[in-house]
C-alpha cells in the first residue's frame, strides 16, 4: 500500500526534479539497532545544513568530535527526550545552464542534503523548496559566468 501524503502532489517532485531517499523516524532510534540510512545521516552529519543542527544543538556542539552512532543518538535525546519528528534525506540532480531556461542534468550526478520535519507533509514541502533554491543557485551562477548577473 502506498504512503499518501496529505500535503503535495507527487507531479510537484518531479516538476522540481527532487526526491526524498531516506525517511528516518527519530522516536525509532535506540538500542544498538540502526537502519543503513541512520548510519548515511552519522556519516553526513558533519555537513549537515542547519535545518537538522538547529534542532539538535548540542549535536551541533559536538561537530569537532568523531561520534560514534550510539553517540549521536545521546546527543539528540539530550535536545529532545522524545525524538519527535523525521530526519530526511533529499536529493536533487545537478543542473548545469547551457542557456537561459535550459539545463542538462541527470540523477546520475546529484546533491543530497538532510533535514528535520515534523511530519512527511513538512519534509515535501521542505525538499521542494531546497530544489527550487538548488536551481536559483545554478540559475544564478551560469548568469554570473555569462556577465548578466541576477
Amino acid at each position: 500500500m502506498p504512503i499518501e501524503s496529505t500535503s503535495v502532489p507527487l507531479e510537484k517532485f518531479f516538476d522540481n526534479s527532487v526526491r526524498i531517499s531516506s525517511v528516518i523516524h527519530c522516536k525509532s532510534l535506540g538500542d544498538s539497532c540502526y537502519i543503513s540510512a541512520f548510519e548515511d545521516f552519522v556519516c553526513d552529519y558533519l555537513y549537515c545544513s542547519d535545518r537538522v543542527l538547529d534542532h539538535y544543538p548540542t549535536l551541533k556542539k559536538e561537530l569537532a568530535d568523531d561520534l560514534e552512532l550510539e553517540e549521536v543518538v545521546d546527543c539528540m535525546r539530550e535536545d529532545d527526550e522524545e525524538l519527535t519528528g523525521i530526519l530526511v534525506r533529499m536529493d536533487t540532480p545537478v543542473k548545469s545552464y547551457v542557456a537561459e531556461g535550459a539545463a542538462t542534468m541527470s540523477w546520475g550526478c546529484y546533491r543530497q542534503d538532510w533535514t528535520w520535519a515534523a511530519d512527511i507533509a513538512d519534509a515535501e514541502r521542505q525538499a521542494i523548496e531546497w530544489a527550487k533554491e538548488q536551481d536559483r543557485v545554478a540559475r544564478q551562477d551560469y548568469m554570473e559566468k555569462q556577465g548578466k548577473g541576477e
